[in-house]
């Protein structure tokens, strides 16, 4: 915890400001009389920096020379004439050639190499013979190089270039100039700085003048590590030297003169000193006339600070004499102030939904505890109302989250309206709602207020000009003693709830016991579930399809069942839907995508000669909104090697009216993959017939349920009639769902419908019965449906997977 002392200090500010100044100007006082000791330290910095800057210049303009050394020893290497004498070892055309170019260009000396490293001619180079091999050496690797050195005269710049004919090496070229004593005269800005150059300790040459210089040069014997006893010889002379070393153990020296340079430090120090003590008597004024007016504001404000930390933000800091402790004051305040709105927005904020501005959660639960609690003393009842919005994901992802806000108040308000001023309406989050009532005498006064809400939620909701119907499914729970907790009843009211859900939605359902073990076995299934993907208990049956019009079995479509290891087959009915919720309807419906295509590419690959077999794969709401779910299907297609035209994706109606443009997108990109796309239970959505056509869809599956009553129920038979006609006039083929009956099919095959599948031909059955069934059926006359004999598949499958029915599951 942060803590303030405000007690008074011995040391008052003025003096703790005093003590620093004291300490400025004392450090001042030891600079200058420690000043004289730091001139020889800041000599040697100023003569090393301007040695190194004259030296670094001569260096960069010997490397320019260097460069165009090389530009010359390639030029003459291009020479015309030049290479072929080489070839031929005619020295006397070489020197014919060479002669006019050397003495025009003024090069020191060259030499003429053959490509078995033999020298052929040599015109006065400089006496380098331990670099020329490896120049030599170079050259003849196809490279033009270069170098610098000291000789016997003073500096020495070589290079050497490749001879080549038709792009083969035949020799090498040599040039080098020797820098002496002039040369070195005639180098520019040297800045008043003498140079001499050292081999292996030995003056070659230098521009100073001076005789005894000269004489002290010669005289020792210059290394790297001599330098030192050098520049105490050179003292007397007012000559210090820097030096850099340019290999073979030679040393570019540069003599630095020091006159100068001690006079101009000094001023330098004397004029530090005097700025010194200036700002310091200056600095120590300005303390002594502002320490009283800065000291007194500012105990004010370290006690406000207190204050603050202390959790009391209702002190404020009067204004003084100077702006910035005005400004500081100003900031403490806001501060202040600040912090006391933010207290009070954290405690609605608490215990508020801030979109609604209803009670939230926390602040339902301590109200229902307070009533609870209160009830043991007054024997009241209370009823706890679970609501929560049909269909609101669709209204939030279609018309955007702000409409969707704009809904959820406006469902607040209304929700208000319909309980009393003593009751609570709060939001748990999302779309749900929760309403607490209190005082009540029976069950009825919970459900005539469940009754006036799903009437009020029945009047259309105004969104930014669009009109947006809503419902609501309710669950209620009812407390009589006051010893239930508090999120007791609320989960049994989202137990009923959920039931309302279940049972049709836009309805409300009160809460039984065997509710609570309901949810409880939902929950446990779910937990099952995920563990059912990791063991693989899921299996794949496979329903043909059947060409109306011939009987051929044309493909099948895969329909996921699991098995569970204590409760046996599940339902997917039962199961789907708890995997769309939980988020695992991904990769079971992967797993189920993958396992499809592999069985359909192995059995293409049994049977060759026989027409390739469609496989038919239900796609999720979910799976169907994947980011990049063409990639994910065809990377899956391409790793199992199936051709995009055998896999026919299927795809609910209202799943496709739900998702709008997006899904009209998304079906153009899985038709560029070249996959068969078509429209399930076709005839249950809501979809305009004219709004159909813009989807890319191959076929349409007519719902069971009007395949049921076709024939006998007039509605259902033109319903069918209808969808044939329309898939017809779009080109679209047609298959009929659930055909169970020898009228059914024959009443298909008068309504030109393409093809069907259903208990009629074979209910769901595994890989191994596909399988046996097509092995039976493989003689072209044989593979039809019904068979010649008047039996129907069950019949088949009885005589011929004897062996293995007790392994089949033929349910849905």
């Amino acid at each position: 915890m942060l803590r303030l002392n405000t007690k008074p200090r011995s040391w008052g500010l003025q003096t703790r400001l005093l003590v620093p100044i004291a300490s400025v100007l004392a450090a001042a006082i030891g600079q200058g009389v420690f000043s004289n000791l730091s001139i020889s330290k800041q000599l040697e910095l100023l003569v090393n920096q301007r040695g190194t800057t004259v030296l670094e210049g001569i260096l960069k303009s010997l490397e320019e020379k260097r460069r165009s050394k090389e530009i010359f020893a390639h030029l003459l290497a291009d020479e015309n004439g030049l290479p072929q004498a080489v070839q031929r070892g005619d020295k006397v055309a070489l020197t014919k050639i060479v002669t006019p170019v050397r003495q025009k260009l003024g090069v020191g000396g060259i030499d003429i190499w053959t490509k078995n490293s033999r020298e052929m001619m040599d015109l006065n180079l400089p006496e380098t013979d331990q670099l020329e091999k490896p120049l030599v050496k170079t050259a003849l690797s196809g490279q033009t190089t270069s170098t610098v050195t000291i000789g016997r005269h003073g500096l020495i710049v070589l290079a050497s270039a490749p001879i080549k004919i038709s792009g083969r090496i035949i020799g090498v070229v040599l040039v080098g100039t020797t820098l002496k004593d002039k040369a070195l005269d005639q180098i520019q800005e040297r800045n008043g700085v003498e140079l001499a150059l050292f081999r292996e300790g030995k003056l070659l040459t230098t521009t100073i003048k001076q005789a005894d210089v000269r004489r002290l040069l010669n005289k020792h014997n210059l290394t790297r590590n001599k330098l030192a006893q050098l520049n105490r010889d050179l003292a007397p002379y007012n000559f210090r030297i820097t030096a850099k070393s340019l290999g073979n153990n030679c040393l570019f020296v540069a003599l630095v003169p020091i006159k100068d340079l001690v006079l101009h430090s000094k001023q330098r120090y004397a004029i530090a000193l005097f700025c010194t003590l200036v700002q310091a008597l200056a600095l120590l004024w300005f303390i002594f006339v502002l320490a009283q007016d800065i000291a007194k504001p500012l105990k004010v404000m370290v006690a406000a600070t207190g204050d603050i930390v202390r959790g009391n933000y209702f002190r404020r800091v009067a204004s003084g004499k100077i702006q910035e402790l005005n400004d500081l004051g100003a900031a403490i305040n806001h501060l202040a102030e600040q912090l006391e709105i933010q207290l009070t927005e954290l405690t609605d904020r608490a215990f508020q939904d801030p979109l609604t501005k209803l009670p939230n959660r926390g602040l339902f639960l301590n109200e229902l505890d307070r009533v609870l609690t209160a009830m043991i003393r007054h024997k009241s009842s209370v009823a706890v109302l679970f609501l929560d919005l049909d269909g609101f994901k669709v209204i939030n992802d279609s018309l955007g989250h702000k409409a969707g806000d704009q809904l959820l108040i406006a469902v607040s308000q209304r929700l208000k309206s319909c309980v009393r001023s003593i009751d609570v309406v709060a939001r748990l989050g999302g779309d749900e709602f929760t309403i607490l009532l209190k005082d009540i005498i029976d069950e009825s006064d919970a459900t005539h207020t469940a009754e006036r809400i799903l009437d009020q939620l029945q009047t259309p909701f105004n969104l930014e000009g669009r009109e947006v119907f809503i419902s609501s499914s309710i669950g209620i729970s009812f407390c009589t003693s006051g010893y239930e907790r508090s999120e007791d009843l609320l989960r049994n009211a989202d137990a009923a709830m959920y039931q309302s859900k279940k049972n049709g939605k836009s309805r409300y359902t009160i809460f039984k016991p065997d509710m609570d073990s309901r949810a409880f076995e939902r929950l446990q299934l779910a937990t099952d579930l995920r563990r059912a993907i990791e063991l693989q208990e899921f299996k794949l049956y496979y329903q043909p399809i059947v060409e109306l019009e011939n009987g051929t079995i044309v493909g099948l479509e895969a329909l996921v069942r699991w098995e569970h290891p204590r409760i046996g087959l599940i339902s997917p009915a039962k199961f789907i839907p708890l995997a769309e919720e939980t988020g695992l309807i991904l990769p079971i419906g992967e797993w189920v995508l993958e396992t499809a295509c592999r069985q359909a590419k192995y059995w293409h690959l049994r049977y060759p000669d026989r027409a390739p077999l469609t496989v038919s794969v239900n796609l999720s709401a979910k799976q169907f909104q994947q980011p990049q779910l063409e990639d994910k299907i065809a990377q899956i297609l391409a790793r199992i090697e199936l051709a995009p035209q055998n896999l026919k994706l299927e795809i609910t109606e209202s799943m496709m009216m739900e998702q709008g443009d997006a899904t009209i997108a998304t079906l153009y990109k899985l038709k560029n993959l070249g996959i068969q796309l078509a429209i399930d239970d076709f005839g249950t959505g809501f979809s305009a017939l004219s709004y159909l056509k813009r989807f890319p869809v191959d076929t349409l599956k007519i719902d069971r349920s009007f395949i049921k009553g076709l024939g006998y129920n007039r509605e259902d038979t033109a319903i069918v009639h209808a969808v044939i006609a329309f898939a017809k006039a779009l080109h679209l083929s047609v298959t009929a769902e659930g055909i169970e009956t020898a009228e059914q099919l024959s009443q298909l095959q008068a309504l030109r419908c393409d093809r069907g599948q259903g208990y009629y031909f074979s209910q769901p059955i595994t890989a191994d019965a596909v399988q046996l069934l097509i092995d039976r059926n493989c003689d072209p006359h044989l593979d039809r449906f019904p068979p010649k004999d008047g039996s129907n598949v069950n019949s088949i499958l009885y005589n011929t997977l004897t062996t293995k029915r007790s392994s089949l599951d033929f349910g849905f």
